[in-house]
């Protein structure tokens, strides 16, 4: 091996590995799980640069800095190609620059999509196509390709017979990283703010003109005003692309409706996959995610078909032909909560064939790439992690519309995002009272609403009822407010100065509690138990009256 490395390193027989960013996805899938493979080994060390020529590029050179990883220019790369001793890429786009050996992989759930050219797309797959692996007179340009399952490796064979004996079949490393993440599904759902009797519907979309985010933009607002939040909260991913060709103010903005009716958004790096782990439904277009949520043994529906980007023979549209669409509107709620409340479908038939069920993919690749160094692996395996917890955007909902069907002892609560869109199941209630935050800027709201919530932090009973007085005698139709005295209390008062307890505090949102007393106040019902129902969730609590408040 040449010593090429002693440029950048004090060690003489250091071997130096270059990965090449070109999208935010693909360098993503190095930094997170190819790079973690040899890093701990100080005979090795990895350089990155930005391919100077990628349509997706902005933006990469400050991710990549943002976490401390060296990069070179793209031009000192390519002038200087004996410098380095392997070079790893995710995407198979314009490779022939690039110093050899080469070793290329996909970057999302294998590979199932057609090719994208400047006209359009043509009829071989990305990653497997002879556009991208051959050079003008028919040579192959990688060195090795490291393929998720055997339906790919078959594919190749077709497309590029020349390119089938330097493919290996690893399995899939995001894979491997998303199995071993489920046992920490509950710390996911506690730091998202999950109730254990809460579904968690995860949203995702692809990008592209066939994407999610392009025919069904508004789903997630859509979704927000049909699904009771008590019983249901809603997070989405949208593809890096779509945030680096539109702009991430632009995403937010669009994402604002749903933002305020609760949506979590994750950032376009690495949350998404804790996210999947943490939901009970996955909502996907033919992008990776909902493939890799099949994979993992998730319910899946889909939201319209691929025809023009997914090929009729591949594992993608297998899934999607197998797959139930999402249903219209009004019975949005139904079908998610009978896709969540039965085991999910087996996908394995399908989803294997693309992404081998291989507890050892990290392994595999790894082995893989010492091979192309010419380094024995002398020292412990590399030690996959778990992914780690989400971060998402979110903004809390002050207004909501809570109806409540009391004719039976016990009364049924559901409670929805108060917003523009009319929920078609608000006449099917006998009662509907509409309950604002305090931290509500809208004067409108403010003085439609029938009750008033606290829940920036606990108060005491004279704060509680200092701001009671304040927010009745600035709104006139307010009729109840309440506020948490502590995590087991709750007080609540009246127009009239009659104060009450209610505890111990249920688990639900404030704004239902609030809801439910109201309701049993106006018909008389000051004190006893209380029992309702808020989706799966029975919860009960004693209503006694506050003497302890001035």
């Amino acid at each position: 091996q040449p010593a090429t490395s002693n440029r950048w390193s004090t060690v003489p027989t250091r071997r130096t590995v270059l990965f090449v960013a070109r999208t935010m996805q693909a360098t993503s899938r190095l930094i997170y799980d190819v790079l973690p493979l040899i890093w701990e080994d100080s005979r090795v060390q990895a350089v990155f640069t930005v391919d100077a020529t990628s349509h997706f590029g902005e933006g990469l050179q400050n991710f990549l800095e943002a976490h401390k990883l060296p990069v070179l220019e793209w031009e000192y790369v390519i002038d200087h190609p004996d410098r380095f001793d392997l070079t790893v890429s995710a995407s198979a786009n314009n490779l022939s620059p690039l110093p050899t050996p080469l070793l290329t992989m996909s970057h999302g759930a294998g590979h199932h999509k057609y090719r994208v050219t400047e006209d359009g797309i043509d009829e071989t797959v990305s990653g497997l196509s002879p556009q991208q692996l051959l050079t003008d007179d028919g040579r192959p340009i990688p060195t090795r390709i490291a393929l998720g399952g055997e339906e790919q490796r078959r594919r190749l064979s077709v497309q590029v017979p020349s390119m089938a004996p330097r493919a290996t079949v690893t399995g899939d490393v995001c894979l491997e990283r998303l199995q071993r993440s489920r046992s920490q599904r509950f710390r996911y759902r506690r730091h998202l703010g999950i109730d254990p009797s809460q579904r968690l519907i995860f949203l995702s979309s692809t990008w592209g003109p066939d994407a999610l985010l392009a025919r069904r933009h508004d789903l997630a607002a859509e979704l927000l005003s049909h699904l009771p939040s008590d019983e249901f909260r809603v997070i989405a991913a949208w593809h890096p692309n779509s945030w680096q060709r539109h702009g991430h103010a632009n995403i937010a903005g669009w994402a604002g409706p749903a933002l305020r009716a609760g949506l979590m958004l994750i950032p376009p790096h690495e949350g998404w996959r804790a996210g999947l782990v943490a939901s009970d439904c996955v909502i996907s277009d033919h992008g990776s995610v909902g493939f890799y949520a099949a994979a993992i043994g998730k319910p899946i529906v889909f939201v319209g078909d691929s025809d023009s980007e997914t090929p009729a023979d591949s594992p993608a549209a297998a899934l999607m032909g197998a797959a139930p669409r999402i249903a219209d509107a009004a019975n949005m709620a139904s079908q998610l909560r009978l896709l969540t409340s039965r085991p999910a479908p087996d996908y394995s038939s399908i989803t294997d064939q693309a992404l081998t069920q291989s507890a050892s993919a990290s392994e595999n690749l790894r082995a893989l790439m010492y091979e192309l160094l010419g380094l024995t692996q002398s020292f412990d395996p590399a030690h996959l992690t778990p992914v780690p917890l989400p971060i998402v955007d979110t903004v809390a909902n002050p207004a909501h519309n809570v109806y409540i069907n009391d004719a039976s002892e016990e009364l049924v609560v559901e409670r929805f995002p108060a917003s523009d869109m009319t929920h078609p199941q608000e006449s099917s209630y006998a009662i509907r009272v509409f309950v604002v935050d305090s931290v509500e800027t809208s004067h409108r709201r403010r003085c439609a609403a029938s009750a008033m919530v606290w829940t920036e932090s606990t108060l005491d009973r004279m704060e509680a009822d200092a701001w009671s007085k304040e927010v009745f005698s600035e709104l006139p139709g307010l009729r109840l407010t309440a506020a948490k005295l502590t995590d087991t209390e709750i007080h609540i008062r009246m127009r009239d100065g009659d104060t009450y307890i209610a505890a111990p505090a249920p688990t639900h949102h404030l704004a239902t509690v609030a809801a439910v007393v109201h309701t049993e106040l106006l018909k008389g019902n000051k004190a006893g138990t209380i029992r309702y129902r808020a989706g799966n969730q029975v919860q009960r609590f004693q209503l006694r009256s506050d003497t302890g408040s001035p």
